[in-house]
């Protein structure tokens, strides 16, 4: 067992089943050392678990469940595109986060900490992107957050 996968079962995390495109795109691309995963909603499976806007609909900690959700879409994405091997993770360069919120929504970066917080307690340290998060109108499928990620490899 990998460094990562000790680290998800120490958390007693599992990683949701990769999410299948919907629409024209797919959910990774590799290039070089670069690894590009498409905005991942917070989904298991093909359920939706948080919908609606955070502030309105959702709570703000409903709001951060849900972004630590999209987290684990996002690793589930990397793990599938790397063979299950997600120790060939060298960092997470980028993290973008939408917020499905009202426009005078001003929490945002508290709801994206819901992804980044998830992803430093599974990679560690490597797992800490620079990020943006915005608050936006709506999300496809009325989805709470989205967000989007660029992962560097090892060589």
């Amino acid at each position: 067992m990998g460094r990562i996968a000790a680290r998800l079962a120490e958390l007693g995390l599992t990683l949701p089943p990769v999410y299948q495109p919907v629409a024209n795109y797919i959910g990774w691309r590799r290039q070089g050392r670069e690894l590009w995963v498409a905005g991942m909603g917070p989904t298991w499976d093909k359920t939706v678990r948080y919908s609606g806007k955070v502030g309105n609909a959702l709570s703000l900690e409903d709001g951060i469940k849900a972004a630590r959700l999209t987290g684990l879409n996002l690793l589930a994405q990397a793990a599938e595109a790397l063979d299950g091997d997600l120790d060939r993770i060298a960092g997470c360069l980028k993290v973008f986060v939408l917020v499905n919120a009202q426009p005078d929504f001003t929490d945002a970066h508290r709801v994206a900490d819901g992804v980044t917080d998830q992803l430093v307690e599974v990679l560690g340290d490597i797992g800490r992107p620079v990020r943006s998060a915005i608050a936006a109108p709506s999300l496809p499928i009325n989805i709470s957050t989205e967000a989007d990620a660029l992962f560097l490899l090892h060589s």
